[in-house]
């Protein structure tokens, strides 16, 4: 279920707040982040359930200012149309009022503006990953397919220092969500009790969460994590990207850092990029709508 709500607003980061914990940070709940998972936890709880206290901060306002160039970037490369998200909330199950997931862009489809699938966007500072996609991302990534109910997410990742893009298309793995749901179930509870407590009992108090918390690694293999389907819809043709709008552009006109070179497709990518430019200008004027309505 989506609540209409626009992204970086004071209302989102209020509502956010309310759950115990958001997509962006399914990945260290569950230990496939950055450090292990108590460690998160008390951290988590300390700094009032503010998902991105572990992020530095001028690589997380880089992501911020590079998100909608990403996303217009990905309009471009694959002629879809997309719309801003609200934040999502799942409908039912073990994990109803306890999560949440705000995708960077829904997928919509072009006659019905039904979403059809999924977006997020990164920014990598210095260098694309060139490992695949991290598995703190894919954790991401496949919890906010869960809560959306939609069966694919793209992931597109562009480094300016590197001047590289990556575009994937990640399928939902149910076995894989079963698993990291019940690991975040008993998050949820540690969260939940925690907030009876004071920040200084919850080391000796004796709960059963805080107790299976406290035995995950931070290393251990997520079922299905391996049978995941990735696939790749960026194709190089030096200097030239092309996606699934199977129009080529060079990096520069991507990020618009360039006039657009003419002599590659003149009429089919003057059209795209104009299109583009008509979906940036509706996307404007639907922010303020859902602002208003929210």
């Amino acid at each position: 279920m989506e609540i209409n709500v626009a992204q970086q607003s004071s209302e989102w980061f209020d509502l956010r707040a309310r759950f115990c914990i958001t997509s962006s940070r399914f990945g260290d709940a569950v230990g496939v982040g950055k450090g292990k998972p108590w460690h998160f936890f008390l951290a988590h709880i300390e700094q009032n359930a503010d998902d991105d206290y572990m992020e530095d901060n001028s690589c997380l306002q880089h992501g911020i200012a590079m998100e909608k160039v990403i996303g217009e970037a990905y309009g471009m490369l694959t002629g879809h149309k997309t719309r801003e998200s609200g934040i999502w909330v799942p409908k039912d199950g073990m994990l109803k009022g306890l999560v949440a997931a705000s995708p960077d862009a829904i997928v919509c489809d072009p006659d019905t503006m039904f979403p059809v699938g999924l977006c997020e966007f990164k920014a990598p500072v210095y260098k694309i990953y060139s490992d695949g996609i991290p598995r703190h991302y894919m954790a991401q990534i496949q919890g906010q397919m869960a809560i959306t109910n939609l069966p694919w997410c793209d992931f597109m990742a562009v480094c300016t220092k590197t001047r590289e893009i990556t575009l994937q298309r990640v399928f939902f793995h149910k076995g894989y969500w079963q698993h990291m749901s019940t690991l975040l179930y008993t998050f949820c509870l540690a969260v939940q009790e925690s907030r009876k407590l004071n920040m200084k009992d919850i080391t000796s108090v004796q709960f059963h969460a805080f107790e299976e918390i406290k035995k995950w690694t931070g290393s251990e293999k997520i079922q299905g994590e391996e049978e995941i389907v990735v696939e790749n819809l960026l194709h190089n043709k030096t200097p030239y990207l092309c996606g699934p709008s199977e129009v080529m552009f060079t990096y520069d006109v991507l990020l618009g850092v360039k006039e657009v070179d003419l002599s590659i497709d003149e009429a089919h990518q003057e059209d795209t990029i104009s299109q583009i430019d008509q979906e940036i200008e509706d996307r404007e004027v639907e922010r303020e709508m859902i602002t208003l309505d929210y």
